[in-house]
């Protein structure tokens, strides 16, 4: 059985017993979204924490299967591998904050779960960072995964120097994010990290693309 396989299985079996244990004991309105300042912003029912995260794995799941299924042979380790890591990191995501959200139910009139959201949320987005830069390091040309733009697409060695460089800078900046999470840093700072380094490899991409050839324009 593949790794990613494995790493699924057993994010998603721990999802649904969660799912199964907590259910009885939730209220039936519950708090669904959370602002960008912490604090609950929606409310709806039960049922959308409950399946949430079993639906996200068991969907990701899925598409990195029917995907794989159409992956080259000289690609296919490769992106196997990115799997693996990006499906460790989705566990972690998905599974922590159902934890949260099932274990300490927010109900309409509070204003937060006791601060646990607040700090874990942008802990957990930032170990996803790193491990999405695992996951792309080694990442081979494919149809499905990576920095998919013109620049790298139309040159190997383009997309080797731009993997290996997001590699760099995600994993750091999600290191880096993690220890801001903890040391207490406003909820919005890790998140705002995520997205700028998220969008920075695209023009990194048209950097390294003019360095390798000169500026020849990608075809």
């Amino acid at each position: 059985m593949k790794t990613f396989r494995v790493i699924f299985a057993f994010w998603l079996s721990i999802a649904i017993c969660i799912s199964i244990v907590r259910f009885p004991f939730l209220p039936d309105v519950v708090a669904i979204h959370w602002g960008i300042d912490g604090n609950p912003d929606a409310y709806g029912s039960k049922w959308i924490n409950i399946l949430m995260a079993p639906a996200v794995l068991a969907l990701t799941w899925g598409i990195f299967e029917a995907t794989l299924r159409y992956t080259s042979d000289s690609s296919r380790k490769s992106v196997e591998d990115g799997y693996k890591w990006i499906g460790l990191g989705l566990g972690i995501v998905f599974v922590s904050l159902q934890a949260v959200l099932l274990f300490r139910p927010v109900t309409i009139g509070e204003p937060t779960t006791d601060g646990s959201l607040k700090t874990l949320f942008p802990g957990i987005i930032s170990a996803l960072l790193v491990f999405m830069g695992l996951g792309i390091r080694n990442l081979k040309p494919n149809p499905w995964a990576g920095i998919r733009v013109s620049w790298t697409l139309s040159n190997p060695e383009v997309w080797r120097i731009t993997h290996q460089r997001a590699s760099k800078l995600w994993v750091t900046t999600g290191l880096a994010g993690i220890v801001l999470s903890v040391f207490g840093a406003p909820f919005w700072f890790p998140l705002s990290l995520f997205l700028v380094v998220s969008l920075y490899p695209i023009l990194d991409a048209y950097l390294v693309h003019k360095q390798v050839t000169g500026g020849t324009s990608a075809s």
